[in-house]
């Protein structure tokens, strides 16, 4: 009988021993590990689309970013050919006439149109209407690509003696 009890004892503590171990338990850790993949599953894709946007919003940003430099660049070239502001006249007087001139003295970084944010993007100059556009390919048959190293000529027209001018044109020559 002091066995049995001594035996009852013991399965009774060994009992209360488990009980009290607290812990997961396989299925409840494979539940979890199937929701974390779920959740990853929808959450990768949405990730990946808010930074191409990121990326392309970027690029656009720095597309008009390089026009408005280019149109400013031209500005001051023609309402400053008889007496250049400093930027016009490094411009002018550049032995280095590339892209990244015009856009190094304007204080751009010259490599934002070498390395866009989307790797397949390449930035293209309208020689036409002087837009310029990040894209694949060229938008139209007048959009040539700019790089940091792509040569430009200013032509200024207009005034008569030179001591004033109507307007300056900044050709892009590739």
């Amino acid at each position: 009988m002091t066995k049995t009890l001594s035996v009852l004892s013991a399965r009774k503590t060994s009992l209360q021993k488990k009980k009290n171990k607290k812990g997961f338990t396989l299925i409840e850790l494979v539940v979890v590990i199937a929701i974390l993949a779920i959740i990853a599953a929808i959450a990768i894709p949405m990730v990946s689309n808010v930074i191409k946007n990121a990326n392309n919003s970027t690029d656009l940003s720095n597309a008009q970013l390089v026009e408005s430099t280019i149109k400013q660049a031209q500005a001051e070239c023609a309402g400053n050919a008889s007496s250049p502001s400093t930027e016009a006249g490094t411009i002018i007087t550049a032995t280095d006439k590339t892209a990244k001139t015009i856009l190094s003295t304007y204080g751009i970084d010259p490599n934002i149109i070498d390395k866009p944010k989307n790797p397949n993007d390449k930035f293209y100059y309208n020689t036409t209407t002087g837009k310029v556009t990040a894209a694949e390919t060229a938008p139209g048959t007048d959009f040539k690509q700019i790089t940091s190293g792509t040569a430009y000529k200013i032509t200024v027209s207009g005034g008569g003696s030179g001591a004033t001018t109507d307007s300056a044109k900044l050709e892009i020559s590739l």
